[in-house]
């Protein structure tokens, strides 16, 4: 009960400060906050790893295509 009576009181914009650096909530987006810092040879290792992830993640369905393939053939 004490929380609630705590929060119902807190107006979150009373206590702001004009000369703050830091004012709001803006939100950015997902490629802002990626690209914004970044170096070339940043993004670079960026796509590597991505397009690796996405080998390794396509790798295992493909190996049971493959291996059950395989396992049918013998079967016969």
């Amino acid at each position: 009960m004490k929380i609630e009576e705590k929060v119902s009181k807190f107006k979150p914009d009373e206590d702001e400060d004009p000369e703050a650096e830091f004012t709001g909530s803006n939100l950015i987006s997902v490629t802002e906050l990626l690209y914004r810092y970044s170096t070339p040879g940043d993004r670079i290792y960026m796509y590597c790893g991505v397009s690796a992830a996405f080998g390794f993640g396509a790798s295992l369905p493909g190996f049971c295509l493959v291996f059950g393939e395989m396992i049918d053939s013998m079967g016969e």
